[in-house]
């Protein structure tokens, strides 16, 4: 491992960590945006070794590294370890061995400095809300074994003052991060905590890259894996793998809210469960956020110990006493458990104890595609419904089966459970039915030739990112329907299609099309069969579709649905879906996530993805709009008044910066559908590429004094998603096509998404651009802020009154956009 000194902050490698003498110090901290790598801490260090000055005081040094190595000199230790300077990241074996030595190094470290960046020593540490207790240190995945591990952990306030010690904070940190008192004060091995108990600690934190998820736990959980970023949330499938060749902890399967007794629920074991919960194995830590005992590890300590004592005369309460056993074969997870099967509900009893000394089973249902009939194999969860809920489907995986493990007083839904051991299989994965290769869902609707939609698989990883199960459950060349759930908390139904109700009279024409989103509820019932829509509302040629953006849902759950057209189809009338979510509980979803920008808008997807301007699918009967959230998002000195919307153009940057945390939004749904973005078609299709006219956002600094000012009128649909330089200009011109007026050093640009141009200026040359398929205005001289700009009788009209705003750079910029007259 390399080490730092802690007098000049210069790397050393040991071959074995208990080779540096006197031992090591440790930090643990949340990375920010300007840690130094290992390359960077020996490139200063060589250049101090050749100017004889102490690298530890050179200016360059990460001000993080130096005070480490100062506060742990001071402490009396002559090394250090931090991990971003520490570790070759460009070596992949290097970072993989470090990867998995992790927890142990922090085991073997002298002492551990927990550096908390955003806690000032002034704060009192348990008030509520403390910063302390708010730090983003107690959500990182990486710093739970960074909590457990060392012997001996002092947390460090922002200006490096040390706050208290582990064993001395053991009960406010057990508040915050759920580890019992006894493991942090060193009383208790995390090893006798339940892997579910264990994966709870973890089910509230993060970590930047997904595979993360699974890297940070080993060392938690005693094992290896050879890492492998790229692979996703397999990550975390391969751990639960590995877990099981080292522990048959059932609990390692009991996660999902349980269903009580006392809820009387309504069992539908025939129907097919289409959720993440019916795989036996979890997606994530986020799943354990409910913990169970492992009754067979408990001992003595149980409340009904399991198997008996060797001196007790009890027979065991199944007929039998063994211990449950599991083992990975390509059929599925090989289990032997006790199962309870009646009125065709299957329940694995798991052994598990929960709150108040109650048991826990795993509900089963029958894979009836199944190979080998002579091997019963299950997906885990059962359909259900509550009374209290109506008609709305529900998954159950957890099934609450009462207090007495003994004497056959076991009981489900209030009558007793008779379980015997059996052997069965259980599906671990959707990867074990689908291809290994891929994380994101294929969709039919991608593949479908009959199909006028496709769904981005981009978009599709995004959901799934967020632990949605995404399934296509309707796919005919008339009706496909997407349906997206969530640990039985959201379910979204995007359904497309064709009217079957209302045809083109010409056949030849294209048919017409719908869209809309149903069941955001959670409670919200639904058929799933009769997905029928409504002309006058769902049509996407109808008023409802004006804006190409639609939202479905309530305050709760809302999500806009917004249609483009596809550039990959040989088809204009095929069409790719885009989805954002609203909502307070959508929202809060994101922000609990970390990635509250996580589905773009309508107009920033555009812009990202450089797309053209798309045409619209309909009449001309509905009149050119601009979307009304570009103009409320944008933000000036000289802002324009109340009563005005400023169509703003995007910034030079190809995307803007994604806001940490939005402010949660109270608009109706019908505000909603009046400013959704809006894409920027033309009127019309023109087939004369030399009128063809398309909408414009124009952004035009004015940085020099005013003067005489010359503009430029060119338009020509060729150019129209190209660099425009003055020699594409002059040719146009002679060609006929425009009428120009140049300035040179003059260039314009388009913004990249074919929305509009943008002016560029060379030697401080003032310009104000304005357009015209017939002629251009003349130069005129004139004092700020009147503007110059295309009347309607030029074939052009401003949309709104054009904006003067300062543009930060000690000139002004002008803000306006022009679409196309129908004359």
């Amino acid at each position: 491992m390399w080490l730092l000194s802690t007098d000049r902050a210069e790397l050393y490698y040991f071959p074995r960590n208990f080779d540096a003498a006197g031992g090591y110090a440790i930090l643990s901290h949340t990375w920010g945006e300007d840690e130094q790598t290992l390359q960077e801490v020996r490139a200063i260090g060589e250049r101090c070794r050749a100017s004889g000055t102490n690298p530890r005081d050179d200016l360059e040094l990460a001000a993080k590294i130096r005070q480490c190595c100062i506060t742990a000199e001071k402490y009396g230790y002559r090394w250090v370890w931090i991990d971003s300077c520490c570790i070759d990241k460009t070596s992949s074996s290097e970072l993989s061995e470090a990867i998995n030595s992790m927890f142990r190094w922090y085991k073997e470290a002298e002492v551990c400095f927990a550096y908390l960046a955003d806690v000032s020593r002034y704060w009192v540490l348990d008030a509520p809300g403390s910063a302390f207790r708010r730090s983003r240190w107690h959500t990182r995945g990486w710093t739970l074994q960074e909590l457990i591990a060392p012997d001996f952990l002092i947390f460090l306030s922002n200006d490096w003052c040390e706050l208290g010690n582990r064993a001395g904070l053991a009960g406010l940190l057990q508040e915050i991060t759920g580890v019992p008192v006894g493991v942090l004060t060193g009383v208790d091995k995390p090893a006798e905590y339940s892997v579910s108990i264990r994966m709870s600690w973890a089910s509230r934190r993060k970590t930047t890259r997904v595979e993360d998820e699974a890297y940070c736990l080993m060392g938690l959980f005693g094992v290896s894996l050879p890492t492998n970023y790229g692979e996703g949330k397999h990550a975390f499938i391969r751990l639960q793998y590995e877990i099981m060749q080292h522990n048959s902890d059932m609990s390692l399967f009991t996660f999902g809210g349980p269903i009580w007794q006392g809820d009387s629920p309504i069992f539908h074991p025939e129907e097919k469960v289409n959720h993440a919960w019916k795989y036996l194995m979890a997606d994530s830590p986020r799943e354990f956020d409910y913990g169970f005992l492992y009754v067979p590890d408990l001992g003595r300590h149980a409340t009904q110990q399991y198997p008996p004592p060797i001196y007790s005369q009890t027979a065991g309460p199944f007929n039998s006493v063994e211990l449950p056993r599991v083992a990975v074969t390509s059929y599925g997870v090989k289990l032997r458990l006790p199962i309870y099967e009646a009125n065709g509900i299957t329940i694995a009893v798991m052994l598990c104890e929960g709150s108040y000394g109650r048991y826990f089973g795993l509900f089963l249902t029958r894979d009836r595609w199944g190979s080998d009939p002579t091997r019963p194999r299950y997906f885990t969860g059962c359909a259900c419904t509550k009374p209290f809920l109506g008609p709305s489907k529900l998954v159950a995986r957890i099934a609450d089966l009462g207090e007495d493990l003994y004497n056959y007083n076991l009981t489900f839904n209030r009558k007793p459970v008779k379980a015997l051991w059996r052997t069965i299989y259980v599906v671990p994965t959707a990867y074990d039915l689908d291809s290994r290769s891929s994380t994101t869902p294929s969709l039919s609707i991608n593949c479908n030739p009959a199909s006028r939609f496709r769904a981005p698989r981009w978009l599709i990883a995004r959901f799934t990112a967020l632990q949605f199960e995404v399934e296509q459950i309707e796919d005919t060349d008339m009706l496909q329907t997407l349906q997206f759930t969530r640990n039985g908390k959201a379910r979204i139904y995007v359904s497309l299609g064709s009217c079957t109700l209302h045809r083109r009279r010409d056949p030849s024409q294209p048919p017409l099309l719908w869209a809309k989103v149903d069941g955001l509820s959670s409670h919200a019932a639904i058929n799933l069969s009769t997905f029928t829509h409504s002309c006058y509302h769902d049509h996407i040629d109808s008023e409802s579709w004006r804006t190409r953006s639609k939202t479905f849902g309530d305050a709760d759950r809302a999500v806009r649905l917004s249609l483009t057209p596809s550039s990959s189809s040989t088809s204009d009338h095929t069409y790719v879906i885009h989805l954002e979510l609203f909502g307070r509980i959508f929202e809060h979803m994101l922000r609990e996530e970390g990635v509250p920008s996580l589905f773009p808008s309508l107009v920033d997807l555009e812009r990202d993805l450089r797309r053209r301007a798309p045409r619209y699918p309909v009449t001309s009967s509905h009149p050119l709009q601009f979307p009304a959230e570009i103009g409320t998002s944008t933000t000036s000195s000289r802002s324009p008044s109340p009563n005005s919307t400023t169509i703003s153009t995007p910034p030079p940057s190809p995307s803007r910066p994604s806001v940490p945390n939005r402010p949660a939004d109270t608009r109706t749904i019908q505000d909603r559908n009046r400013e959704a973005p809006v894409p920027r078609p033309p009127l019309r299709d023109h087939t004369d590429p030399q009128t063809d006219i398309v909408d414009t956002f124009f952004d035009m600094s004015l940085g020099a004094p005013p003067g005489q000012l010359d503009a430029i009128s060119l338009f020509p649909h060729e150019t129209s998603r190209r660099e425009i330089g003055i020699e594409q200009v002059q040719r146009a011109a002679e060609q006929g096509r425009v009428q120009h007026h140049i300035v040179p050093p003059l260039n314009v640009v388009l913004d990249g998404a074919g929305n509009g141009v943008r002016g560029h200026m060379q030697g401080g040359v003032p310009w104000v651009a304005g357009v015209g398929p017939s002629r251009a205005p003349q130069p005129s001289s004139f004092p700020l802020p009147r503007l110059l700009h295309p009347s309607s009788h030029n074939g052009l009209a401003p949309q709104p009154q054009p904006q003067v705003l300062d543009n930060g750079r000690g000139g002004y910029l002008l803000q306006t956009a022009m679409r196309a007259v129908d004359k």
